[in-house]
């Protein structure tokens, strides 16, 4: 990792007294300084234990801030109190009469170090402090005209970040005086001030520390330059990590006891202070050079220096740092990657910037064996070393490497290295220079380490564009959409900026040539300075694959008309019959499959995953524009029927979507295998309205509708299906007219055609379902099954099976419940007999909608349980960060919801309950923001689930922000329609605004709400029902006892007409009449209904239920 090297760097900066020590927590351990755990332990006293637990839990993932805030709300406490208290705690705590060996203080006070940063509290270092002093000062307090206190080179000084024990009301600790603080333009002048042109270096911090992590981010612009950290036992992934998220360099140590760990900071401190120690490095450098007689500096580098080199930052450290950690051993390093990635540029702008620190430095094109005997002759001649001996035999090679070998403070670049043998040819076995070589391939067996050199990030790509054509950063839009079209190729980038340059046209311009030429342009186009396009620089790959393996170069025209990113290797293991005999010739085994990706990663064609690759997108393009109209037809048909075939293995939806898309594009283009187009495109418009991206979804079902008009009769199958998938889309619009009209268009032509399509009427009934008219639905699935039994349809088990799961889904929100049970049961038991990856995402909704019946049945316990057991099978089958895993968290959330709910039955609230929703509902969110950014569809039920939690807490507000941003994004996504998603937000949104005390503003709302399901769904509808209790809600808390009564009658009356007297919904607005007759005083007639209450609530719930007892208890004080 570096460590010594970073220490000679260390010591330079020190003798420059450019070193500002940042101490962190781990420093002052040895002195018994409580950790953040410890504290808000011992604060956990002045809290009732039943919010232990809530407090425990964000301790357990460390977030104290989260966890500071719990104290302070159930504890009753103000801010200053806990800073006190926190205060006491670490004073009683501090141990100062310890052994200077064990700590690092008094090493640091020692020192030069006249300026320190720390983010304790405790002020431990200002006693360790020797010279003069003063005391320390807390960062955010200064006033901005203190520069000269910081520029005071006489007095050390201790700026504390977090404020002190002295003083408890500066100390910082909840996360909104932390955003202040980090904000404070103040705080953040004088910290820019006080690094300047310093470097820190971080000690007594963790990896996981995220009050430092906190402040880099926040302060990028500050922390820009590289700085140090000393870290403890770290892996390589969190060196890599620290250094590119936050520009750490780490000196790593290995210690399992707090006063090694203060051994070693003190050795590194001395290694770090005492200069002599990096002379004596300096001298033992120059002792090693072992020159064999004095010779001139040589240059032999065939190119001038690219004045316009810019970017590949950290590949010239990863390549300086090679070179040099390995002098002196026969080490060689390789630059590989593809062709036109920039490895020539790369290694040229290395040798430039070495020139002065090497005696020789000779570049060799090393495409073949005669250009390189060339190159040897040069230098030889160069060094004045013989060419031939008295034979007149060429001896050049030999001498050569005989020179190599006794000669050292040499570079020798070998340029575009073909093949691995030739190594072993013109090499030595032990050399004492330096070697770095460059080449397309990426399997070279003999070397250690090569660097992989990938495509410019984004950002390099512009700044190369705009500095290549000398344009302001008013033109970043356009750079980055020339990027985006070269897929960031340096190569590419560079041949395209030439272009501008010389025609005089702009980025924009350039974009239209490149979409109407882009063959002749990708051909012919040549950048300054270089001998190949784009186009021939790959020819030649293509070439050597077609001699070295034919079938790696099918395979590549196969990729060719698939999107260029995650490619699974899934799509190639599962192909029909058709398709068998075509890929059983190039792929007859998996072993063969290995050696055509070894190939194509040999020339550095594509980049492996971990179950996948991807091909630079240029690549395709140039094999596109080779392949005439029937091997274009040819692989574009293969690639459909893999993509069929394999539709349900393959994870990643997203690369789903774009092979799709890029495939299918490529076939209408050519107008070339149309019926396989539309077939795709309804699988894929399924997957796209499951993500809520609904106007793609029309887009394409209107394309492939389109096609199959063309192709076929009104009346034909495929016709039927893609109207069919416009019911679903607009059924998901909640444009229910459009959708019911296209349903019955796509059940009369399979009804003509004499067909069995299921999914067809399944899909009818989820309308009838959404509609809220559920007994039309039923009848719908009751006459499905039939037909599946009647036909024999079993084997249809995808379809089937789903069928099944929604019919017992249907049941449960009838009230059905016994008969839902049965129909989830016996699927998820016929599921479970051959799960796979093609059918978990069956079990996984069935065991979901399992969970929804036991929490309609009020068995929270089992929901919990059942929808563990979903997500057992998520995070086997699909993965932890996944749209199935979303789900399984809101329903968590929501059962603990409900579970609270149910607790107002019994002698106390479970506020614990909501603590619990709120976890696994923010998580949720989390997730589907990680995975679909912000403001998408599929949130809004979360975020109407976390509003109803947020209510329940008492923060109303929030709730309301809550609504709001889900209202936004179904009107964005959905517009100003009457929409289900929209009633129910706004229906929550009304019951909000009157908690908050608009109370006219509430009723509107919920009254418009009303209007709008009425003609929505007719007056006789459950959905009515529903709204009718929400308003009987309202009126009830603000005392409008009559109206509250009235509106939960006609509620009561509805569900008794359409889904029964027995049902769920029916017996519970029941029961709140009854409570609310009890509540209005209301005895006679609460009286004449407690024997149907009792006897309801004993069905619903059953003997010694806690409601159950409690409506005991009443109709005991009523009589």
């Amino acid at each position: 990792m570096n460590k010594n090297m970073y220490i000679q760097e260390l010591a330079e900066l020190y003798e420059q007294s450019r070193i500002v020590p940042f101490i962190g927590a781990g420093l002052s351990m040895p002195f018994n300084i409580p950790s953040w755990n410890s504290i808000i332990k011992e604060l956990m006293k002045k809290v009732d234990e039943e919010y232990h637990p809530a407090i425990n839990f964000e301790l357990k993932q460390h977030n104290y801030w989260e966890a500071v805030d719990l104290l302070m709300r159930f504890g009753n406490l103000i801010e200053y109190d806990v800073q006190q208290e926190i205060c006491a705690i670490i004073q009683s705590s501090i141990h100062r009469d310890i052994s200077i060996e064990t700590h690092n203080y008094a090493d640091l006070g020692r020192l030069a170090f006249k300026t320190f940063v720390t983010t304790n509290y405790d002020g431990l270092l200002y006693e360790f402090l020797e010279g003069n002093s003063h005391l320390p000062v807390n960062l955010a307090d200064v006033q901005i005209n203190s520069q000269k206190l910081i520029n005071n080179t006489d007095f050390k000084r201790i700026w504390c970040l977090h404020g002190q024990l002295s003083n408890p009301g500066s100390i910082v600790l909840t996360r909104k005086k932390y955003e202040l603080l980090y904000r404070n333009n103040n705080y953040i002048e004088l910290f820019s001030l006080l690094k300047a042109s310093n470097t820190f270096l971080f000690l007594g911090f963790s990896f996981d520390d995220h009050y430092l992590k906190k402040l880099i981010n926040v302060n990028k612009d500050i922390f820009n330059n590289v700085h140090y950290i000393v870290l403890n036992k770290p892996t390589i992934q969190n060196v890599k990590y620290l250094r590119e998220h936050y520009n750490l360099k780490v000196i790593p140590i290995e210690v399992n006891e707090n006063i090694d760990y203060a051994s070693e900071i003190r050795e590194i401190l001395k290694q770090i202070s005492f200069k002599e120690v990096q002379k004596e490095n300096k001298k033992k450098d120059i002792n090693d050079i072992n020159l064999s007689k004095k010779i001139e500096p040589i240059w032999n580098v065939p190119y001038k220096k690219n004045i316009f080199f810019m970017g590949r930052k950290a590949e010239l450290e990863h390549l300086e740092r090679a070179v040099y950690s390995n002098k002196g051993t026969s080490f060689i390093q390789a630059i590989s990657g593809l062709g036109g990635i920039g490895k020539t540029q790369l290694a040229l702008q290395y040798c430039y910037q070495k020139r002065n620190q090497y005696d020789v430095i000779h570049w060799i094109n090393a495409e073949n064996n005669a250009s390189i005997i060339a190159s040897y002759e040069k230098l030889a001649s160069t060094l004045h070393l013989p060419l031939s001996d008295e034979k007149n035999n060429n001896v050049t090679l030999e001498v050569v490497k005989k020179w190599m070998q006794t000669n050292s403070n040499w570079l020798i670049v070998f340029d575009n290295l073909m093949e691995e043998e030739t190594l072993q040819t013109f090499l030595p076995t032990l050399f004492c220079g330096d070697i770095i070589i460059t080449t397309r391939k990426s399997n070279i067996s003999s070397l250690i380490n090569p660097m992989d050199l990938d495509k410019f990030k984004r950002s390099e790509s512009i700044q190369f564009i705009l500095n290549r054509i000398q344009k302001h950063k008013c033109f970043e839009d356009s750079a980055d959409q020339l990027a985006d079209t070269l897929d960031d190729l340096p190569l590419a980038l560079e041949q395209a900026s030439a272009y501008i340059i010389k025609t005089g046209i702009s980025i924009d311009d350039y974009l239209k040539r490149f979409k109407k030429y882009r063959q002749q342009i990708i051909r012919e186009g040549m950048p300054l300075d270089y001998n190949f396009t784009i186009a021939t620089t790959w020819e030649m790959s293509f070439e050597e694959i077609k001699k070295k393996n034919p079938k790696a170069l099918d395979f590549i025209y196969l990729c060719s008309v698939l999107s260029p990113d995650k490619i699974e290797l899934e799509i190639f293991k599962n192909h029909n019959d058709d398709i068998l005999d075509i890929l059983s010739n190039w792929i007859p085994s998996e072993l063969e499959l290995d050696q055509i990706l070894a190939t194509l990663r040999e020339f550095s064609l594509i980049k492996s995953h971990e179950s996948s690759f991807s091909i630079h997108r240029l690549v395709q393009v140039v094999i596109n524009d080779k392949l005439d109209i029937y091997q274009r037809k040819y692989f574009i048909d293969i690639g459909l029927n893999l993509l069929l075939d394999n539709w349900e293995n393959l994870k990643n939806k997203d690369s789903k979507i774009s092979h799709t898309l890029t495939i299918t594009k490529y076939a209408i283009d050519n107008e070339i295998c149309l019926d396989e187009v539309t077939k795709i495109l309804n699988l894929l418009s399924g997957l796209l309205i499951s993500l809520g991206q609904f106007n793609k979804a029309m887009e394409i079902l209107y394309t492939a509708l389109k096609i199959d008009s063309i192709l076929y009769s009104e009346l034909h199958f495929s016709v039927a299906r893609d109207y069919n998938s416009l019911g679903v889309l607009y059924t998901n619009l909640g444009d229910y007219n459009k959708a019911e009209a296209y349903f019955k268009k796509s059940i009369n032509i399979d009804t003509f055609n004499k067909g069995n399509r299921v999914d067809f009427s399944h899909n009818l009934a989820t309308l009838k379902w959404k509609q809220g008219f559920l007994y039309e639905a039923a009848q719908i699935y009751e006459e499905t099954i039939k037909r599946i039994e009647f036909y024999n349809l079993i084997q249809e088990d995808i379809m089937v099976s789903a069928i099944f799961i929604s019919f017992g889904s249907l049941l449960n929100e009838i009230g059905e419940y016994e008969k839902a049970k049965q129909y989830l049961m016996n699927i998820i038991k016929l599921l479970k007999t051959h799960v796979g990856v093609k059918t978990s995402s069956l079990l996984i909704r069935a065991y979901n909608n399992l969970s929804l019946l036991h929490e309609s049945l009020g068995e929270y316990e089992e929901a919990i349980t059942t929808i563990h057991r979903a997500i057992k099978l998520v995070e086997q089958y699909v993965g932890k960060n996944s749209f199935e895993i979303i789900e399984c968290y809101n329903n968590l959330g929501l059962y603990y919801y409900k579970m609270y709910e149910a607790s107002q039955f019994t002698a106390k609230l479970d506020t614990n309950k909501l603590i619990l929703s709120k976890k696994y509902l923010n998580r949720s969110l989390s997730i589907s923001r990680k995975l679909l950014g912000e403001n998408h569809i599929l949130q809004t039920d979360i975020l109407n689930n976390l509003a109803m939690t947020y209510e329940a807490l008492g923060d109303y507000n929030l709730a309301k922000t809550m609504l709001l941003e889900g209202l936004s994004i179904c009107k964005e996504h959905l517009g100003n329609v009457s929409h289900p998603k929209i009633a129910t937000i706004e229906s929550n949104l009304g019951s909000i605004t009157w908690k908050l005390g608009d109370y006219k503003k509430g009723e509107e709302l919920l009254l418009n709400v009303l209007k709008n399901d009425v003609l929505t769904y007719g007056k006789n509808n459950v959905e009515i029902a529903r709204d009718y209790r929400k308003l009987s809600d309202m009126y009830y808390s603000n005392r409008d006892y009559d109206k509250a009564i009235k509106s939960l009658k006609k509620s009561h009356k509805i569900y008794k007409s359409t889904i029964g007297d027995d049902k769920y919904e029916t017996l519970l607005t029941q029961l709140q009449i009854y409570f609310m007759l009890l509540d209005n005083a209301c005895y006679k007639e609460a009286k004449n209904l407690s024997a149907k209450v009792l006897k309801s609530a004993l069905h619903q719930y059953g003997e010694g239920s806690p409601i159950v007892e409690h409506i005991k208890l009443t109709i005991a004080k009523l009589k």
